[in-house]
């Protein structure tokens, strides 16, 4: 009985790692640009808050506003390396380059799911 379920186990494996075998890893390069992608997005956003909070038509941010405000920015920052990290491990090259239209709707669902969620400071 052993050997069965042992055999049958070295199969399930030897069918698993063919498979994985067939699939490509993320190029580093392509990471980092989702990634700087990300960051650039969390970037905009704010840009547009601070904006939107001036309520004028033609303001303009100030020339120093990303070194003021990476402070507050980081921890937005760092949850982008997380998403992307956590959905390289989710998805295969090949799922990635499949599924290229759903990406944002993939890593809406982990940043929902609170996986790159910081616990809160006691």
């Amino acid at each position: 009985m052993r050997v069965s379920v042992l055999l049958t186990f070295v199969l399930v494996l030897s069918g698993c790692a063919a498979t994985q075998s067939g699939s490509h890893p993320w190029p580093a390069a392509d990471k980092r640009a989702m990634v700087d992608q990300c960051h650039e997005q969390v970037w905009q956003r704010a840009e547009n808050d601070y904006l939107k909070e001036r309520n004028q038509a033609r303001a303009q941010l100030p020339a120093d506003f990303r070194q003021t405000m990476s402070a507050r920015i980081g921890p937005q920052a760092a949850a982008c390396d997380c998403y992307i990290d956590r959905l390289e491990s989710e998805w295969s090259y090949d799922e990635l380059n499949a599924n290229k239209s759903r990406v944002g709707e993939k890593v809406q669902q982990i940043r929902v799911s609170g996986a790159c969620s910081r616990p809160a400071k006691p």
